[in-house]
Order: C-alpha cells, then structure tokens, then sequence
C-alpha cells in the first residue's frame, strides 16, 4: 500500500516535468425542456359542495380512476385508490377548496416519467454538467456536449419524441366523459378536452473558448476578454468536478476484479468526452492512468476500493494538474 501511495505522489510531483496542452475548451452548451406528468393534471374548483358531498366526490373519483388504472395496467396496481391531492386556497378574502387529479390512467404518467428518466441518463452519457441550479423542486442544468456526440444525441431524443407521439395517441383515444359525468352530478361543469405532451426540445449554442478567442477579445475590450476568461474557467473547473465525481462513482461500483471490463468502458467513455470537450491533460493525467490500472484487476480492485489510496489516485492527481495548469498560465 505505502508503494502504491508513494508512486502516485511521485507522480503528481512529476507534472510539471511533462507538457499540459493548452485547454481549448469546445463543443456545444446544451440545455432542454421535456414535458412532465403535472401536464396530464386538472384543478376542479369544489368550494361550492358542502363537506359530505365533498367527500362523495373524492371517494367516487378515487374509486373510478382506479378501476381505470386496474384496466390499463399489465399488472395489478399495488395501491387500493387512486391519490385525489387537496389544496385549500385563499384568493382575496375567500377560502377556495380545490382538488387536483390526472383523469388519465396511471400507466400515462407512469410512461412520461420513465422517458424523463431516459432522456437524463442519455444526457449524462453524452454530456458533462458545467451549471445547476435548484429552485424549490425544481433542478435545471446546462450541459456540455462534445461536437462529435451531437448528432447520436439529437437520434436518440427522436426516439424519445417518437414514444411521446405513442402516448398522444393514446390520450386521444381515451374517454373523458365518465369524468364529466361524475362531476356534473355535483354541479361542476368545466371543459375537458383532451391535452397534447409537448416534445423533448433541445437548446444547443456552439462554443470555442481558447487562448487565442480571449486575445482577439482583450484587443477589443479588455474588460469582455476578463469576463470571457474568468467564465472559461469556471466552466473547466466545474467540468473538471463533475469529471471527477464521474470517476468516484466508478470507483464506488467495483465490486470484484471481474467487473474490470465494464469499470474499463466508462472510464473509455469518460477519456473520449474529455478529450472531444479540450479537456486532454485532464485525460491523460487522470483518467488513462485509471484504464491503464483496469489491466491489474487486482491491483485496481486494491487502489480504488480503499479510501485512502482512492482519493491519492484521484483526487491529488486532479489538485496537481489543476495548479500546474495555474502555474503555466492555462487555467
């Protein structure tokens, strides 16, 4: 172990003596919106009906959708009822009860979400994240995507839009009016017509970010060519981060040496994203020390399975390079 730990920090000392390329940080910016199930639910306005007819309704609805649900399932729903959510709403000086359902069966919503998780683990294969931001429950990222990836990307979005299409098909097909009826009954009549799920939509900008682009801008204006830089590496760091949390996820997963050959392909996934992005001494640096180390499975399992050696292996690598990289003047 003490060996292990001693070639590595060897290593790290020894950056300086080897040439770090210029990163020129290339690609696409890529951000995107896809539908989700909230589309498929309505708010029914109940203020009107008095507690015991209020409660007749939630339990006729309940009991409906789920006979919906139970015939349009494959396998018998695990649940008794379907969920009728409740809100009580204050609009001026008036206290309004609403409650908020999906009339459509289950499997719709059920369907929308697993494209959704789709489309994000494709995204994370193609993509490293370079900015996310949290607001309340919501999480939006921007991403960025090697040039060569784009096209394999934009056909497997297609693919995703073509199962949307699949469930507007069905969604038409479906018939609202048992719905209405039930509603009715009570007095409330409101439009329901049926909804269309938008397509996943990508947003995709070039961008070329090197040495020689922040020249040409500081001839220019000097302040730009600042603000150019200063987000350039941002950009890099973040990138670097995720790259890294990439590598201790890997790390995380090996089990035994016979798992080599899959830690060996993402960790080959990971080198060709960064070298397509610019990022080429992060690769050489740290990721291909990693696949060279896959051909020992034993000696891998050892190094990346025990915390100590893990974070030498990886962690001082990246601290190395990154302050190599200040030092020359690249970052």
């Amino acid at each position: 172990m003490k060996d292990i730990k001693e070639g590595i920090t060897m290593n790290v000392v020894n950056q300086k003596a080897n040439q770090v390329e210029e990163v020129e940080l290339k690609g696409y910016i890529v951000s995107f919106r896809c539908p989700t199930e909230e589309l498929l639910t309505i708010k029914v306005d109940v203020s009107a009906l008095s507690k015991d007819q209020y409660w007749r309704l939630v339990r006729e609805l309940q009991d409906y959708l789920y006979d919906v649900d139970t015939s349009h399932a494959k396998r018998k729903p695990k649940y008794t009822s379907r969920k009728i959510d409740a809100t009580h709403k204050r609009v001026v000086l008036e206290r309004r009860n609403i409650i908020k359902f999906s009339p459509y069966p289950n499997r719709f919503s059920n369907q929308i979400k697993y494209i959704r998780t789709k489309l994000y683990n494709i995204i994370n294969y193609h993509c490293i994240t370079i900015q996310e931001e949290i607001t309340g429950n919501v999480r939006r990222c921007i991403y960025l995507l090697p040039k060569p990836s784009l096209p394999m990307l934009n056909r497997e979005v297609e693919i995703l839009n073509n199962e949307i299409d699949g469930i507007n098909r069905e969604i038409r097909k479906y018939d609202l009016k048992p719905i209405k009826a039930i509603l009715e009954q009570y007095g409330i009549e409101i439009p329901l017509n049926h909804i269309e799920i938008p397509h996943i939509t990508l947003q995709v900008l070039p961008i070329r970010i090197g040495s020689m682009e922040i020249r040409e801008w500081a001839n220019r204006d000097p302040e730009t060519a600042r603000i150019i830089e200063r987000t350039r590496r941002e950009m890099i760091l973040k990138a670097v981060e995720e790259v890294k949390k990439r590598l201790y996820e890997i790390a995380l997963s090996i089990s035994s040496a016979k798992s080599m050959d899959r830690v060996r392909n993402s960790l080959m996934r990971i080198r060709e994203i960064c070298n397509d992005l610019g990022l080429k001494a992060l690769s050489k640096t740290v990721v291909e020390p990693l696949i060279d180390l896959t051909f020992d499975p034993q000696k891998c399992v050892k190094v990346l399975t025990t915390e100590n050696t893990r974070k030498s292996y990886i962690d001082e690598r990246i601290s190395g390079l990154i302050r190599n990289m200040e030092e020359l003047g690249l970052l």
